[in-house]
């Protein structure tokens, strides 16, 4: 059961960023999945690999804007820092519980902040990596 659909349109035209993109949103699918099927056991492994994956993904980007010098670099890395903290604590705050309830409001969240950053943050960055 998938929760965010890959298209086209979600592509940066960066293969590495791509990549990691879809990776994160197959996280999301199953733990959407897991979620239904309620396999706490896997969804609990899923919410540790999401935020570390997210973590690895803000990595790669920053690296990527700092060493071609990308003039949206501060505001891009600030968001990074911001959603970090965000799904890091609501993870946190879930995995704490005894038995696992994950919020639907946690897949919501994360699909709208997927997409608006990639509209407002990650196009730009990938059309200015790939003039470099």
């Amino acid at each position: 059961m998938k929760f965010i659909r890959w298209k086209s349109d979600y592509s940066v035209k960066n293969k590495l960023i791509d990549s990691q993109h879809k990776s994160l949103n197959e996280i999301i699918n199953e733990l959407y999945e897991m979620d239904v099927k309620k396999d706490e056991k896997r969804a609990r492994e899923l919410l540790n690999e999401f935020v570390e994956k997210l973590d690895e993904h803000f990595d790669t980007e920053n690296k990527l804007m700092t060493e071609s010098e990308y003039p949206g670099y501060f505001s891009h890395k600030l968001e990074h820092e911001r959603a970090l903290r965000k799904y890091s604590s609501w993870v946190d705050s879930m995995l704490k519980k005894k038995k696992l309830e994950i919020d639907g409001e946690f897949f919501n969240s994360y699909k709208r902040w997927f997409e608006n950053h990639h509209t407002f943050q990650d196009s730009k960055l990938g059309t200015f990596l790939s003039h470099k």
